[in-house]
């Protein structure tokens, strides 16, 4: 009973498609569903672009298999592709369940990282984190998926030409809008 409560109060803070649904929707190759076990999608939540470059943001994400209490909050996040009820079959569609949890001033993640280097910019490190906010325009941003593809058992590479983005998120009350582009 106490899942089912967590669940339910979780649910209202899912990123939801434009059609309302608790999840994002990703169409993976057929080359991916075949083989499942060899790759990851890793989903970064970013900035929009500003002078030609995105960062990580300087917040956190959760993902539907991470929703306990010792869950460690991420971004980026890495997300097995499992053939369960996750994977709509015959549309090789993938159902991801995502939280974006914006911290506290005092806690935001701090240097920046540059998208996809993760290398640190050290022109932002100056501003204070409510200059940050709004040079930054943090109160819009996009998430970006990735293929990472096994290239042996302990080592994960990205594909980063795999690359997708979605339109700007802008929050209304609790509940994010996503519609997805394809490319820059």
């Amino acid at each position: 009973m106490i899942v089912i409560l967590r669940e339910s109060l979780l649910r209202a803070r899912y990123v939801q498609d434009i059609e309302g649904h608790p999840y994002i929707s990703l169409q993976v190759p057929q080359t991916v569903i075949n083989n499942h076990d060899q790759y990851k999608i890793q989903v970064s939540w970013l900035t929009v672009p500003i002078n030609g470059k995105r960062y990580y943001m300087p917040y956190r994400m959760l993902t539907k298999d991470k929703f306990n209490r010792n869950a460690k909050e991420e971004n980026p996040v890495i997300i097995s592709i499992k053939l369960d009820d996750t994977l709509l079959f015959n549309e090789n569609i993938l159902k991801i369940y995502l939280i974006l949890i914006k911290s506290k001033i005092n806690d935001m993640i701090l240097p920046l990282k540059i998208f996809p280097s993760m290398e640190s910019d050290f022109n932002y490190d100056t501003l204070s984190p409510k200059h940050l906010i709004k040079h930054l325009q943090l109160h819009q941003s996009e998430l970006a998926f990735t293929l990472l593809f096994k290239k042996d058992q302990d080592t994960l590479l990205a594909d980063w030409n795999s690359t997708v983005y979605s339109n700007i998120i802008s929050g209304r009350s609790n509940i994010l809008f996503i519609s997805y582009r394809t490319a820059d």
